[in-house]
């Protein structure tokens, strides 16, 4: 599909973004603060527009993406549901849609917003999550390149209980060359490797996302090797870590929460500077 309008001006993407954030309240002021231009991993540059609902008392504010050489918006949180309910302005849902309606209205919002992604993504290959509590189906788009799915990149859509755009976000990275799919291991020899690796653990789980249900199952879920975030690279037959060779990084021993402390600290999201303490 053909671009949203082309190349944009700051003055283009301020008026992109007043269509967008319209708020139906006369108590609630929308204010864009900023549109500034800044570069993405890729190099691109993408238009960052700060806004904010002003309403008396208080104020919310939020920020949305857009790709200036195509006009399209490629970051996008709606918050004018949360702005209503403090002032006290319950916004109308009317009838609650269905799943399959849900989808084809995250369908139609992709095809309204990114056209110029699209070639890129399939539709969503899994059922989608839904949030009761904020009325939320949350859509997955997976990005596919020479009929294999790109893990990570993928267009994510939140469509409301009442079909409305409830957030979008797309992931796309410009790779000139993808590794080629012609001299990985037979899927028979990775299947013999995943069995032998196989292994098991016994977790409580709590289905769905409904913040009211108490109820949790006993699950089995299984587990390849002893590292939580191993896979099997597929040229080499060898189980790598998903962040790489971290044996460098320390590995700490807890009563109740080792897994969880290991895989923070092989992530490096944590720290630590003495493992034994």
């Amino acid at each position: 599909l053909p671009v949203k309008t082309g190349k944009i001006s700051k003055d283009d993407a301020k008026k992109i973004a007043e269509k967008v954030l319209k708020i139906d309240s006369n108590k609630v002021k929308l204010i864009i603060n900023s549109v500034d231009e800044i570069e993405n991993q890729d190099g691109q540059p993408i238009l960052f527009v700060h806004y904010m609902y002003e309403f008396k008392n208080g104020g919310h504010g939020a920020s949305l993406e857009i790709n200036q050489n195509t006009g399209e918006i490629i970051q996008y949180y709606n918050i004018k549901n949360e702005v209503l309910a403090q002032i006290g302005q319950e916004s109308t849902n009317g009838k609650v849609i269905t799943q399959k309606e849900a989808l084809a209205n995250a369908i139609k919002y992709v095809k309204e917003s990114v056209p110029s992604y699209l070639h890129n993504y399939a539709k969503p290959l899994e059922e989608p999550q839904f949030y009761e509590e904020q009325g939320t189906y949350y859509f997955s788009f997976p990005r596919i390149v020479n009929n294999i799915l790109v893990s990570g990149d993928q267009i994510g859509v939140g469509i409301g209980s009442d079909g409305s755009l409830q957030s979008l976000n797309v992931n796309y990275q410009t790779i000139e060359e993808w590794p080629s799919a012609e001299k990985v291991i037979s899927k028979e020899k990775a299947k013999e490797l995943l069995i032998d690796a196989l292994s098991v653990k016994l977790q409580y789980e709590k289905q769905g996302n409904n913040a009211k249900e108490k109820h949790y199952n006993l699950v089995y879920v299984p587990t390849f090797t002893d590292d939580s975030l191993s896979s099997l690279d597929a040229k080499t037959g060898k189980w790598a870590s998903l962040y790489g060779n971290n044996t460098d990084l320390p590995v700490v021993t807890h009563p109740t929460a080792e897994a969880e402390l290991n895989y923070l600290i092989q992530a490096k999201i944590l720290e630590i500077a003495d493992s034994k303490t």
